[in-house]
C-alpha cells in the first residue's frame, strides 16, 4: 500500500468513526431547519433579542457582551440600566441602517454583521462618521466569520477608520454564549438553539475533526501524500463544475428556445472562473451560462441591452433573469437595478409579470436549483461550504439528476416568456 493509499484509508476510517465529519447535527436545530442559520438578518435579529434585556428581562447578557466580546471596560452595569439596543438603526439623510447599535448615556456602539458578504459602498467609513458625530470615542465593531476588519478598512488611507474599526467573530459570540448560558434563564432554550446554529456556522466541530486528521500526518511521506491528495481533490472539484456547466449546455444545445449567444458568454470565460472559484471569494460573476432573450434597446453611446436568462453557480446554483449589455467596443457587463423603462419592457414579455421586482439588485427574479424558490438557502448543494448534497454530486447518477433539475428549471423559466 502506498503512502497516499494508506492516508486515504486512515481518513476514511476516521470519517466512518466520527459520522457526519464531526459536524453539528443541524436536524435537531430549529434555526437550521428553518434555513436561517446562514442568514445575516435572522442571526442578527436573534442576537438583538438576546441582548435586549427590556424584552427578555435578563441584563447580564448585555453587560457580559459589552465587556467580554467587545472589550469595553469603561461601561458599567448602572449605565446599562437605561441602555437601548437597536436593530437596523437608521442613519438620517443617507437612509442606510446599521445592523445593531447599543446606546447608553455615554456610549454609542455600532455593530455591522456579515456572514458571506463583505463591506461595500464605504459602509464602515459612513457608519463610523455618524457614530463619531454622537460619541467621538465610538468604535465600529465588524462581526464576521474570520473576526477581522474588512481588507478595505485595513488598507484604507483613512487612519481614523482603520484605528476605530475592530473585528469580532461569530466564534467569539458562540464561546461567550456557551459560558453565559449556564445560568437558568427564561431564554435558555433559545440561546441553546442559537448556539447550535452558530456552531454549524463557524464549523467548530469540523475544525476539531480536521485537527484529528492532521495528527495522521507525521512524516515527510505523509505530507507528500497529503499534498498529492489535495491537488487531486482541487482538480476533481474543478472538474465537477465543468461537468455541470457542460452537461447543461449540451442538453440545451439543439433546443431552439435557447439562444446561447457567444457575445454574452465568451468574455465571461468559464474556464478561468472555474479555476479560481474555490481559491478566493470573487466579487464578480461566478461560472454560468447566458441565454439571450432579446434586445431591449440601444442608448446614445451605442451600448446595447439584452434580457438574459442565466444559470449560475454561486454558493448555490440558481437560474435568474437579468439585464446585460454589450458596449460599442464589445465589452460585456451586467446591469444593476435596471431602470423602469427596461423593467416595463421585460414585464410585457412575461406571462407572469408580477414576479419581476425592480428592487432585486442584479437579478429581476431567480430560483434556486433543487428547491425552486428564493428562500430555502440550505436546500440543495452548497458549492462554497460543502454539505451532503454537494458531496453527492460526485456520484454519477446524482450529478446527472442535478443537471436535469437545472435544465428543467431553465425550461420552466424560459416557458414564462411570451
Amino acid at each position: 500500500m502506498t503512502s497516499t493509499e494508506k492516508l486515504l484509508t486512515e481518513v476514511k476510517s476516521l470519517i466512518i468513526e466520527k459520522g457526519d465529519m464531526g459536524g453539528t447535527d443541524s436536524c435537531q436545530n430549529l434555526i437550521e431547519l428553518l434555513g436561517k442559520g446562514h442568514d445575516e438578518v435572522s442571526m442578527c435579529k436573534i442576537l438583538w433579542f438576546i441582548l435586549n434585556y427590556k424584552i427578555n428581562n435578563h441584563k447580564p447578557f448585555l453587560l457580559s457582551f459589552t465587556t467580554t466580546v467587545l472589550g469595553i471596560s469603561s461601561i458599567t452595569s448602572g449605565e446599562l440600566d437605561n441602555a437601548f439596543v437597536y436593530r437596523e438603526y437608521h442613519i438620517p439623510k443617507t437612509g442606510r441602517r446599521i445592523d445593531l447599535v447599543i446606546r447608553t448615556a455615554n456610549h454609542f456602539i455600532p455593530i455591522e454583521a456579515k456572514i458571506y458578504s463583505d463591506e461595500h459602498d464605504n459602509q464602515c467609513c459612513e457608519y463610523l462618521s455618524y457614530a463619531h458625530s454622537i460619541d467621538s470615542k465610538s468604535r465600529l465593531f465588524f462581526l464576521s466569520i474570520n473576526g477581522k476588519a474588512p481588507d478595505v478598512v485595513i488598507q484604507s488611507k483613512n487612519d481614523e477608520v482603520a484605528r476605530f474599526t475592530k473585528g469580532i467573530s461569530w466564534q467569539q459570540i458562540l464561546e461567550w454564549l456557551k459560558e453565559e448560558n449556564k445560568r437558568d434563564t427564561a431564554i435558555q432554550s433559545l440561546v441553546e438553539q442559537y448556539c447550535k446554529a452558530l456552531a454549524v456556522l463557524v464549523k467548530k466541530e469540523q475544525k476539531d475533526f480536521y485537527m484529528e486528521i492532521a495528527k495522521l500526518i507525521n512524516s515527510s511521506e505523509d505530507i507528500k501524500a497529503a499534498i498529492i491528495i489535495e491537488k487531486a481533490i482541487e482538480q476533481k472539484k474543478e472538474n465537477l463544475l465543468s461537468e455541470i456547466i457542460d452537461g447543461i449546455s449540451n442538453s440545451l444545445e439543439n433546443d431552439t428556445g435557447f439562444d446561447f449567444d457567444p457575445r454574452l458568454n465568451e468574455q465571461w470565460n468559464n474556464a478561468e472562473r472555474i479555476a479560481t472559484y474555490y481559491s478566493f471569494k470573487r466579487k464578480s460573476t461566478y461560472p454560468g451560462l447566458n441565454y439571450n432573450l432579446g434586445s431591449i434597446g440601444i442608448d446614445e453611446d451605442y451600448r446595447e441591452y439584452f434580457f438574459v436568462l442565466r444559470f449560475e453557480i454561486d454558493f448555490r446554483a440558481f437560474v435568474g433573469f437579468g439585464v446585460w449589455y454589450i458596449d460599442k467596443d464589445g465589452t460585456l457587463g451586467q446591469i444593476q437595478n435596471p431602470d423602469e423603462t427596461m423593467i416595463e419592457q421585460i414585464k410585457n414579455r412575461l406571462y407572469y409579470p408580477e414576479q419581476i421586482n425592480s428592487g432585486r439588485d442584479w437579478w429581476l427574479y431567480w430560483e434556486y436549483v433543487s428547491s425552486n424558490n428564493q428562500n430555502e438557502f440550505e436546500a440543495g448543494p452548497n458549492f462554497k461550504n460543502p454539505n451532503d448534497e454537494y458531496y453527492e454530486l460526485f456520484d454519477y447518477e446524482r450529478r446527472n439528476a442535478f443537471i436535469q433539475e437545472a435544465v428543467d428549471l431553465l425550461r420552466k423559466m424560459r416557458g414564462s416568456i411570451k
